[in-house]
């Protein structure tokens, strides 16, 4: 009964609070967790931090970080930067694996939650940032912002059980294909099949809507034709390749959807200011 009033409580507030004075960073030590009550597993699954911020982003140099990131758009619009741009506005719920490069930009007012998750649980949930919209995902990112500033002693495990709740909703939405746009289903397939042949014309007839609305809406999302987000795809997952295996250049191309190594060597150069075997050389110490 005691759990059941505080969350009653919290849902409230996240309700009725202004939040203006409420920005911060909440680092949760381990002397939230007791070993009596539900015990901290970083192995597994828990969450390190929950951040808001409510303002204008003039944005800079994409981080990365060394864990996975769940960003909750609580209100506002502005645009999630990485390999594209992404407009985002409230119930927009990105997550984000370790080591990728993001930044958020608006020029008046997003309001967000950032939630920093470590764990092996996530291992399988993929190599690329992936979204959906969906307005309890909202709530639940909201309730997790406030039960980590109330501190409720010994409240370790009650933020972990929210981050996971919050996490399997997230997980569960995304694999069904329940909250995705048609621009969000086609950026996961592009992703799934960059290896493959891909003809626009295709993709549109999967999702069953012509091409000229598939270019006009995934153009407004993410500023770029599905063809150029595609071979941004591409070359992002060369230069991974090219960085962390001995794979010939030949190779590579083949495994990112290249027929023609030629073509990919020009294509890579374009987007790099350098070919695939001077890339490669500057990777040498």
């Amino acid at each position: 009964m005691h759990v059941y009033m505080d969350f009653s409580i919290i849902c409230v507030m996240a309700q009725t609070t202004n939040y203006r004075n409420f920005n911060g960073i909440f680092p949760l030590n381990n002397q939230l967790w007791d070993e009596t009550v539900l015990a901290r597993d970083p192995s597994s699954f828990t969450v390190l931090s929950v951040d808001r911020f409510r303002g204008p982003r003039h944005g800079g140099q994409p981080t990365t970080h060394a864990y996975w990131e769940m960003v909750v758009v609580l209100g506002g619009t502005g645009e999630l930067v990485g390999a594209t741009r992404r407009a985002i506005s409230r119930s927009d719920v990105m997550l984000i694996p370790p080591g990728v490069p993001h930044d958020e930009v608006a020029p008046e007012m997003l309001d967000t939650v950032w939630v920093a998750i470590a764990g092996g649980r996530l291992r399988d949930a993929g190599k690329g940032m992936v979204a959906v919209r969906d307005e309890e995902l909202c709530r639940l990112g909201e309730v997790l912002w406030m039960q980590a500033t109330v501190r409720t002693e010994r409240c370790g495990g009650e933020l972990d059980g929210l981050a996971l709740a919050l996490v399997g909703r997230f997980l569960r939405l995304h694999a069904s294909g329940q909250t995705g746009d048609l621009v969000d289903q086609a950026v996961r397939w592009l992703h799934q099949n960059l290896d493959q042949p891909v003809q626009v014309a295709d993709l549109a007839r999967r999702l069953r809507i012509s091409p000229a609305h598939l270019h006009r809406a995934f153009k407004a999302r993410t500023r770029a034709s599905p063809k150029a987000f595609l071979n941004t795809l591409r070359i992002e997952r060369a230069a991974h390749l090219l960085r962390h295996t001995a794979l010939p250049a030949a190779r590579i191309a083949t495994l990112v959807g290249f027929e023609d190594p030629l073509y990919f060597s020009r294509a890579f150069a374009r987007a790099t200011g350098q070919p695939p075997s001077r890339f490669r050389e500057t990777l040498v110490p």
